[in-house]
């Protein structure tokens, strides 16, 4: 059917398959109900494998990200009647002994887990039952582009696992290249497409090449397996989306102008070296996130002084430690500019390695180098794999930062104290839009810096709205806590949300407004985070607001934000990382990209350039 080729053999039998409905459709609600309506009532005799002897369970083993495990117990605890299915965690100090896991229906667990029960299954010297002892009723893992890198001990532990039903969920299947969907569909056991080989032969390399047909074989292999509805299906209330389109005040602009004056003689400097030195890149690349900051905090940024406390100063990239590293890594990571070198995955909150992630940190090399925590993981000695074309190999240290801690108060957890007349314009628009939203209607208020929020929360409570928070530095728990106090607690008003952890996940339902205070370099950011609100279970209209500073350096991000999302949609025709840059050279025509909007306006660079620092 899908190669017009005949075999003399019937092929063997794919259960399951890929669950990749709209954002916002409720598909962890649709495999509650598949596991609900398709239980397993009895369990059968054991099977012998090329792994031994596998005892068989009745269970559905779900595997998650860390920070969805509270998640997913919640949405069986809302969903499924009592005394009807059971499950347990199974992870950290949760996990209850091994043998008992047949006693429940479901099982869920991590990704991580799953890869240290691996290890311990492959270890000859333990003699103990794992995870993997096991032939399970049913596999699902949720956000399953996690294993879109087939080479990475997450993918290979999620493709050793025994099981009759194999799902995967995930609203983005392919997210950099056509070889994501091979390591999906090689997880699921879908013949003969989950050898890579033959996946490489027969879908891969026609594609690229663009033909009709070649394209028409790939959309077929898709509707074989998988489920992607749209919102169109169901009956959702209206969604109103609105840009409002704000001037700074004479003050603002005026310092707004002297410091985009700095950051054009930054990057004249950084740009006139040859070749490029990486601490004049990064320093210059602080600049153009000042600008984005300027736009939030307006005369409190002023008051920072943050051009004293952001620079990176030559000696900084000579000595190289660790603090000049996460000070580098911030830099990169605020321009949505943190690549690793190899897998390619953009690490848009420093890829969950805040405090609450099980991830190993992530390495960056002097020559800006970078090697995510799950590729780290997967090199034979767990260091950093060597990546970089330099001889001898620069030197890398391990890298942490998540918006929550680096862009803060500098108080603890103090708030900061705004005097009236240096709250920013748009944090007064803000609030006047709160504060003329009709008496019982919730709001949520995202952006990508906690100080930020922490500006919004001094003024909320200076107003006397209630509100509640959720951020990168809350435990699932907290985050569950904060949640539920929102849905449930008529007199909490607001809840403030950093849209790096707000993305996946989150219900969100109780409010009918939502404020982005910034665009980001990631427009499918910004569209998980509404889609919070707006998605099955909403009961009202949905009004979702979007703020932009008029002729600053926003709309220089909305314009690569148009050209992103122009990619992504190619992403799903062709490879778009298909002749990767150079690590260095990516970087510059980033920077060379940003100096030519700043300096001369949006038209002078040509589209095919900014489609090329884009896909970089």
């Amino acid at each position: 059917m899908i190669t017009e080729m005949c075999q003399n053999v019937v092929p063997p039998d794919s259960k399951g398959g890929l669950l990749a409905d709209q954002m916002g459709l409720g598909k962890s609600l649709t495999m509650i109900s598949l596991i609900a309506l398709n239980s397993c009532k009895s369990t059968e005799k054991g099977i012998f494998t090329t792994q031994g002897y596998l005892r068989r369970l009745k269970s559905t083993l779900i595997v998650v990200p860390y920070s969805l495990l509270e998640t997913w117990n919640n949405q069986l605890k809302r969903h499924l009647k009592p005394d009807t299915l059971t499950w347990m965690r199974f992870h950290g100090t949760q996990k209850r002994k091994i043998w008992t896991l047949g006693n429940f229906d479901i099982v869920i667990t991590t990704f991580e887990t799953l890869v240290r029960q691996q290890k311990r299954h492959e270890d000859t010297e333990i003699r103990e039952e794992t995870l993997f002892s096991f032939s399970w009723h049913r596999i699902v893992l949720d956000e399953a582009h996690t294993i879109r890198n087939r080479a990475t001990a997450m993918a290979k532990a999620a493709c050793a696992v025994n099981a009759t039903n194999r799902w995967a969920i995930t609203g983005t299947p392919i997210q950099n290249r056509v070889t994501d969907f091979s390591s999906l569909l090689e997880y699921l056991k879908i013949y003969p497409f989950s050898s890579p080989k033959v996946f490489d032969t027969e879908i891969a390399k026609p594609w690229l090449k663009s033909g009709d047909k070649d394209i028409t074989r790939m959309k077929k292999l898709v509707n074989c397996i998988s489920l992607c509805r749209t919102k169109a299906i169901i009956d959702l209330p209206k969604r109103e989306d609105l840009i409002h389109n704000l001037k700074f005040s004479a003050e603002e602009q005026e310092y707004y102008d002297r410091a985009k004056e700095g950051t054009i003689r930054k990057l004249d400097a950084a740009l006139s070296s040859n070749p490029l030195q990486p601490g004049q890149y990064l320093n210059a690349l602080q600049w153009l996130n000042e600008l984005r900051l300027l736009c939030n905090h307006g005369l409190v940024h002023s008051n920072r002084e943050v051009n004293k406390t952001v620079s990176i100063t030559p000696q900084d990239t000579q000595v190289w430690n660790k603090s000049t590293g996460n000070k580098a890594f911030e830099t990169i990571v605020c321009a949505n500019e943190a690549v690793c070198s190899v897998c390619g995955n953009v690490l848009s909150d420093g890829a969950g390695q805040g405090s609450n992630s099980e991830n190993p940190k992530p390495y960056l090399a002097k020559c800006l180098t970078l090697t995510c925590g799950s590729c780290i993981k997967d090199s034979p000695s767990g260091q950093p794999v060597p990546t970089c074309s330099h001889v001898p190999l620069c030197k890398s240290v391990e890298v942490s930062w998540t918006p929550d801690i680096a862009i803060s108060s500098g108080k603890g957890k103090m708030l900061p104290d705004i005097r009236e007349e240096h709250v920013s314009t748009k944090l007064k628009t803000l609030m006047a839009d709160l504060q003329t939203c009709p008496k019982g209607e919730k709001s949520v208020v995202f952006s990508y810096w906690t100080f930020t929020l922490d500006l919004i929360e001094s003024l909320l409570i200076k107003a006397g709205i209630s509100y509640t928070r959720i951020d990168g530095q809350h435990s699932g728990e907290r985050r569950e806590e904060a949640i539920q106090k929102f849905q449930t607690d008529a007199s909490i008003q607001v809840i403030l949300v950093s849209i790096t952890c707000g993305g996946a996940g989150l219900d969100l339902t109780a409010a009918s407004v939502a404020y982005l205070l910034e665009p980001q370099w990631n427009p499918m950011m910004e569209e998980q985070a509404l889609c919070r609100i707006h998605r099955l279970g909403q009961a009202k209209e949905v009004k979702t607001v979007r703020y932009r500073i008029r002729g600053s350096f926003e709309e220089r991000v909305v314009q690569a934000q148009d050209l992103k999302k122009e990619i992504a949609a190619e992403a799903f025709n062709m490879q778009s990382r298909r002749n990767p840059l150079d690590n260095r050279k990516r970087l510059e025509i980033f920077l060379r990209m940003r100096y030519e909007s700043i300096d001369e306006g949006p038209s002078s660079m040509s589209r095919s350039n900014q489609s090329n620092a884009l896909r970089g």
